[in-house]
Order: C-alpha cells, then structure tokens, then sequence
C-alpha cells in the first residue's frame, strides 16, 4: 500500500516580480500603499493610470487603457513599489515638476498644469509645503514596513547609550526606541508582582503563598530563571498556551445528535491532548506541523503521534466541497498567514494569488478522508476511539469551480496539487510504504485478540447457560440455548477463517488455490453463522412473542375477575 505525503507547510518566502498587464485591485491597493496617507484623495482612483475613470468590466488593455503615467509604471519589472520609486523623480507629462513632487501635492502625474500667475511650472509650488509632504513621505517610507513576500532577514541590533538597562538583544531594540522618544526606562519590578505576572502569563494560575515565600527568600543570582524553568516543567503550561493554539488551528468538539456527526469528528479530545502535550514535552512547531499533516506517512504505527492528525480530522464535514474549503482556507490562514479562502472564487485581490492555486493547493488534500480506528480496550469506537487521517483515494482528482461553485466543476482539465509561487519552495509527490496497521487496522494484534476474546466469552457465556438448564426447562426454551450456543461457535468460527483468509492477502497472495480455499470457507462459515443467528433470533422471538400473550392474557383474566366481584 503507497500513499502520498501531506507534508507540504514548509515554504520558502521570497520576493515575487510579476508584470501587471493592466490594472487589478491589486494594483490599485499597492500603488495606495505606497504613498499611504500621504496620497491625495483625488489621486486614490484608477484615473490616476487609466485613461477611463472606471473599468466597467474590460478585460484588457484595449478596453481600458493606461495614460502615460500608467504606460511609463507598466513598462518597468518589479512590485508596484519598486516601480514607483523608479518614476519618482522622472517628468512623464513633461510640465517641469517631477512624478512624485506632482503626487504628494495633488496634480494629477499625466495631465500637464498650464502655467498661471503666481505658479511655478505650472503647479503651486509652496516650497514649505513641499518639504513638510517630502519629509512625511521619507518618514512614512522608512518605518518597518510589513512586506510578507519578502526573504525574512535578522535585522542589525541597534546600540543603546544605556548599558545597565538591556540585558538582551530584545531590550536593545526597547532602549533604542526609549532614547528616540526620550523616555526613561520604568523601574524594575518588586520580586513579588514579578511573580504573580510570570506565574499567571504562564500558567494561568496565581502563585500559591508557599511559592511566594520560596521566591523571596532565594536570593541567588538565578531565582528568577529557577522560577521560569519550573513554570515551563509545569503541566499547566501546556493547558495555559494550549488553549490559543487550539484558537489559531479551529480545535472544537463535535456536533450531531444522537449518533450523527455533522462536523468534527467523534473522539477529538486526542488532538486536544495532544496539542498541551506536545508543548508540555517542548516538541519543535516544526514537527508539530509534520505530525498534524503527515503522522499518518511518517508515524503510521504510533498511536501517540497519530493524534496529531485529528487537525485534519477535525476539519470533517458532511459537504465535501465544505469540507476542502475549510481544510485549505484555514490551513493556510494558521500555518501560512495568508487568506487563501479569498482565491476560491476569483483571483485574491490583494495577494499575488490566482484562483488556480486555491485549487492546487486542494489538491493536495483531495485524497484524504477521516476514519476512527479502535483503542485497546474498546472495541465500539462510538464508545472510544482515535480519530485520524489517511490516505483514502490516490487517484483524486480536483477540478476548478466557475466563480468557485461547486456544481460547475471543469472536468476536461484537472488541477494538480502545488503550492502558492508567491511563496516560494517547491513541492514533489512522493511514494512512502506502508506498514499492514497503517492501511489495515483491524488487522493489528490487539484488534484481533479483543474480537476473539468477546465471541469466545459470548460462545462460553452461552455454554454456561445451556450446563445450567434444569431437565424440566420447555422444549422452546431450550431449543433456544442451543440455537444460541450454535450462533455463537459458528460466529466465532467464521472470524477465525477470516483471520486465516486476510493472513493470507497479507502476503499479497489472492490468486492461489490456497487463497481461494481459505476465502470460499470464510464466505462459507459467515453464510452459517449468518443462519444460526437469524434463526437463534426468530425463534428467541417467538418465545419472547409467547410471553408477552400469555402475560396479557393473565391481565386480562384478571381485570375480568375484577370486574365480577366489583358486580
């Protein structure tokens, strides 16, 4: 048995330049982002590059054409913000006053200004107007900007006159942000509000008065990280940090009534122990998102990792097309930070993603399906169970939705599985080799042990019953006891010939006339014991049908009776 990984959440995030044929909310957000508040109202319109204000619905170019400045920002390569700074200083309607001067005091970049008294080349030119816009412009271009395609880089650690202050590279950035903003640093904190902040932040829990005590009293130069180290070995730490992991990865119980199941799956309190678990050991969030996705592949005989998978079997839904909607759309909100979801539809507005890789992207969970698979000791998993993910159908195909609706599928051209280019990486299919438990689980040892051991104490119980018949029991009665104890030899029977049966498909071996044996007797002894037990069962009706008459009928003898001696 061979399925293909899930694997697939590690990305590299990289720059993406792209060239804009013509224009796109997108570019609209971009080139408002770009001057942020500095970008004149009357300017934050498609007008600004297009000859027409609005699209209308065009489709192209030819439709909707660019003015010059439109024309000169899309002949170069690169995000709209590199473009734009590449204009900055270039004259496109030829009036004297360069791109960005025009922008920031609200002419219009590709209409020339006639010249007029009192003006300057055609535009009020104010020059402490000017220079107050500039220096906001260059304010505004040089604060940390949030850029998530970008290759993330460690940044330089800035020097700080205070040197007792910082005692980390974390406390450089705040001192130098203090002694930008002429601030003083607040003093440091009474041992015992440290404690209880550090205690509850971790923990959730205030600190008991014995901990307080101890605290106070160590005064050795490592009482605060003793402190730390034993919030951290805490088990309420996981319980306290679980809880918002649970929030980001959408952990809930599940919904139904009775023995339906509408969403979640039964059982899923294994995911949620395994998530505090997990940060109670100190497990790296790498692996973490590999156990979640993929401990099915790379775990697929240990119970204690395959709980991860309850994220993906968390996701169940009764609609199968909900069902991938939500696996991709928070998948890639929780782990990628970004909101794939928007791409189902239509191209994303604002991110670099088409509508197609929304679909690639669930393609990649297409064959996937969600089973509970039993647990030592209980054989009905509506009563225990782990529910898990696997590997249910290779040949899955994903077709792109029409406007992302379901019941207008593109079947001539399916969509195969990838991961967003804006964000880099790559990703291969790859064959793994199952072990039997991981594509057969009612073939591991303790499954077969435990349904062996209830037919046999069904067959003894049966038995019991049968030695304890008196010699005046009914005919019927026991009749029955012996139809009963035949049903169960006979069940117990057609188990060990189908055990005998799969022992020998295990071996890959479904042709030989030793197979065909082996299958004709299991077919055979389930045929049996099917019988005995219809029979055992209609004639346990008919005795139980017997009793229920003969009780009315005393009943009613009795009500008669009454009824008499009340005349």
């Amino acid at each position: 048995m061979k399925c293909f990984p899930r694997a697939f959440a590690v990305f590299a995030v990289s720059a993406v330049a792209t060239g804009v044929g013509w224009a796109t909310p997108a570019n609209k957000k971009a080139f408002e982002k770009h001057y942020g508040p500095l970008l004149p109202a009357a300017l934050n319109s498609c007008a600004t590059c297009h000859v027409k204000k609005e699209a209308h619905g065009a489709t192209s170019l030819k439709e909707f054409p660019h003015n010059d400045f439109g024309r000169a920002v899309n002949l170069l390569d690169g995000e709209i913000a590199e473009r734009l700074d590449s204009l900055a200083e270039k004259d496109t309607d030829k009036d004297g006053v360069s791109n960005l001067h025009e922008i920031l005091l609200g002419s219009h970049p590709a209409r020339p200004n006639p010249v007029r008294s009192g003006t300057q080349q055609g535009i009020v030119t104010d020059s402490t107007l000017l220079d107050q816009k500039l220096a906001e412009f260059a304010r505004y271009q040089n604060r940390y900007p949030w850029r998530p395609y970008e290759t993330v880089k460690r940044p330089d650690i800035p020097k700080s006159t205070n040197r007792d202050w910082p005692r980390n590279a974390i406390d450089q950035f705040i001192a130098a942000k203090h002694e930008s903003q002429g601030l003083t640093p607040r003093p440091e904190v009474v041992k015992e509000l440290w404690l209880r902040r550090a205690t509850i932040d971790l923990t959730g829990l205030a600190p008991t008065p014995e901990e307080i005590d101890a605290f106070l009293q160590d005064d050795s130069g490592t009482a605060y990280e003793a402190v730390v180290d034993r919030l951290l070995a805490s088990p309420r730490y996981g319980e306290r940090w679980g809880r918002h992991w649970m929030d980001v990865w959408r952990y809930s119980d599940w919904a139904g009534y009775r023995a339906a199941l509408r969403e979640s799956a039964r059982h899923i309190w294994n995911w949620r122990d395994w998530i505090v678990e997990s940060l109670n050991d100190d497990l790296g969030y790498d692996e973490m998102i590999r156990q979640m996705f993929a401990a099915d592949e790379l775990y697929p005989g240990d119970e204690e990792k395959l709980r991860a998978t309850g994220y993906l079997a968390r996701n169940y839904h009764r609609n199968r097309d909900q069902w991938m909607d939500d696996v991709v759309t928070h998948t890639s909100q929780a782990f990628m930070g970004v909101t794939m979801g928007c791409s189902k539809c239509h191209d994303h507005m604002y991110d670099p993603f088409p509508q197609t890789d929304y679909f690639a992207m669930r393609a990649i969970f297409e064959p996937y399906q969600v089973r509970t698979d039993r647990v030592p000791g209980q054989l009905d998993i509506m009563k225990a169970g782990l529910p898990r993910a696997y590997d249910a159908t290779l040949e899955a195909k994903t077709y792109f939705l029409e406007g992302g609706d379901e019941r207008f599928p593109v079947k001539d051209k399916p969509i195969p599985p990838g991961i967003p280019a804006a964000l880099g990486g790559e990703y291969s299919v790859q064959q793994v080799k199952l072990p039997l438990e991981g594509y057969r689980p009612w073939r591991r040892e303790f499954v077969q042990k435990e349904l062996l051991e209830k037919d046999e104490k069904a067959l003894a119980a049966a038995e019991t019953v049968l030695k304890k018949l008196k010699p005046d029991t009914p005919e019927k009665a026991r009749e029955e006891v012996e139809l009963r104890v035949e049903a169960a030899k006979l069940k117990r029977d057609a188990l060990l010939a189908s055990f005998a049966t799969e022992e020998l498909e295990d071996k890959g071996d479904k042709t030989s006339e030793q197979w065909k044996a082996a299958a004709q007797k299991t077919f055979d002894a389930q045929r049996k014991a099917a019988l005995a037990d219809a029979k055992h069962k209609m004639l346990a009706g008919e005795i139980s049908k017997f009793k229920a008459e003969k009780s009315m009928a005393a009943a009613k003898a009795a009500k008669d009776k009454g009824k008499e001696s009340a005349a």
